[in-house]
């Protein structure tokens, strides 16, 4: 078997990074962020580059890809940015980086695919051959028995060849697939296999890409072999997180996976690995995304207006049964007052330092509530108390603390969240909004209902929501 020819994409990046390098400096090259949507790219199609992919399996469902080869080599798999203002020009996608990754137990470890030039001839382990012709526009596979099997291939725009990787796909019982790259640019990957007496190339799945490019929005995402798998790393998140989702490649066939018994489809499907964060060329696993999963948020009532006292002003509640209430002392804390048309009501407010007493009602189902607010440090957060009338007694409402209660500030894997509870509709709705990272205006709202039967609020998730912190208008 021919020696692999030299990577061609590898030859126009580092042409580029060279072009480029007056607009390009370290802090320019950082992984790049996906769209909310993958849309996948096509070569004849008015956006650049696409791959059409494929798999062969005989008896079994789903069956990993997997790569055979006498005497693999190793080497480090590239880094790659999304275009920015700094680091590319408008007409196109920043070159990527060549940093190795490590890290994350091997998983970013490249095997060389030892790509082949048209006309030479690659053997696999089971006897078969199979070489692309001059011209780049078949590919013909020859079993262990000496008979042919041609399939056509699209030959790139830009007039670029396709080359035949020296490694083959093994695919247990179906025997190999064979894998074609075409494009200098972006690097299509095609995988060919034998099914039912032809050579086809399989369906690529519309929700993730394979193969090495970008996506309709310049994000990139790029494919390797690592332990014997094809996999995809797709950048989500901002340029400056590195984050990226990995996707391991199955192929499908009669049986099980591939439609039905009769079924002849190959569809190659992929199955995320998880998401990782790159950072100085060492990946690590990253902490789980806090809205993956979660959908819009509906639209909340307005959010409430409104004022305090302190304690010893006293209020009075309009529609409210003729009840006052105030804040007074107790000991040495406060106590909530609550007058009306039965005995004077008093129950303590735990822990209370400097309180201040909300001029509107809580009105959540049947339930009548005070709401009691007491900063804490300096101001930055506040404790909140509500005291419910239950069973013709003033009872302190516990709340469940999977949610935080009041405002205030998290932290989660060295991130500064903040979160913060209000009122909306006139007091008949209890909220909170937690921001995971308070740069950010994303947040996950929360309603809160009361348990009557151990005075306990718990929270449901709403969903997801942007508003401005500053001035709590939607974003």
């Amino acid at each position: 078997m021919s020696a692999p020819a030299t990577n061609p994409l590898e030859g126009l990046l580092t042409e580029a990074l060279h072009a480029r390098a007056e607009l390009v400096d370290a802090h320019d090259l950082t992984p790049a962020a996906p769209p909310a949507v993958v849309v996948p790219l096509h070569r004849r199609g008015p956006v650049v580059a696409a791959v059409v992919t494929a798999g062969l399996v005989a008896a079994a469902a789903v069956v990993a890809v997997a790569v055979t080869s006498d005497a693999p080599s190793a080497r480090g798999d590239k880094d790659f940015a999304s275009p920015s203002a700094s680091s590319a020009p408008s007409d196109g996608p920043s070159a990527p980086p060549t940093t190795p990754v490590t890290g994350a137990d091997g998983l970013f470890e490249e095997t060389d695919l030892g790509y082949v030039d048209p006309g030479t001839t690659v053997t696999g382990d089971d006897g078969s051959t199979a070489v692309v012709s001059a011209d780049s526009t078949t590919l013909t596979v020859t079993d262990d028995r000496g008979t042919s099997y041609t399939a056509d291939l699209d030959v790139a725009d830009d007039g670029s060849p396709n080359r035949l990787s020296s490694q083959t796909l093994g695919l247990g019982q179906a025997g190999n697939g064979w894998l074609v790259r075409s494009g200098d640019e972006h690097a299509d990957l095609t995988v060919l296999v034998l099914r039912s007496g032809d050579l086809v190339a399989a369906t690529e799945p519309a929700s993730v890409p394979f193969g090495n490019g970008y996506t309709a929005d310049d994000q990139g995402y790029l494919t390797w072999l690592n332990d014997g798998v094809l996999r995809t790393r797709l950048s989500i998140g901002t340029p400056d997180e590195g984050r990226y989702d990995v996707y391991d490649w199955e192929v499908t066939g009669p049986g099980e996976g591939g439609g039905g018994p009769d079924s002849d489809a190959v569809d190659l499907v992929p199955t995320r690995q998880g998401t990782y964060c790159i950072a100085d060329g060492v990946a690590t696993a990253c902490p789980s995304d806090p809205f993956d999963g979660v959908d819009d948020a509906p639209e909340l009532p307005a959010q409430d207006q409104v004022d305090t006292v302190a304690p010893g002003e006293q209020v009075s509640y309009p529609g409210g049964d003729g009840w006052t209430a105030e804040l007074v002392p107790s000991g040495a804390g406060f106590a909530l007052l609550v007058d009306g048309d039965t005995s004077p009501l008093q129950v303590d407010v735990p822990g209370a330092v400097d309180p201040t007493l909300d001029t509107q009602l809580l009105r959540y189902g049947s339930s009548t509530g005070w709401l009691i607010r007491d900063e804490l440090g300096g101001g930055d957060s506040t404790r909140y108390t509500v005291v419910s009338f239950a069973g013709g007694d003033l009872v302190v409402d516990e709340y469940d603390g999977q949610v935080p209660f009041g405002s205030g500030f998290t932290s989660d894997s060295g991130v500064t969240g903040r979160y913060e509870t209000f009122t909306a509709g006139g007091g008949k709705g209890l909220y909170t909004r937690v921001y995971p990272d308070m740069e950010k205006n994303d947040a996950l709202v929360y309603s809160w209902t009361l348990d009557s039967e151990d005075s306990t609020f718990r929270p449901t998730l709403l969903g997801r929501t942007c508003v401005d912190r500053t001035t709590a208008q939607a974003c």
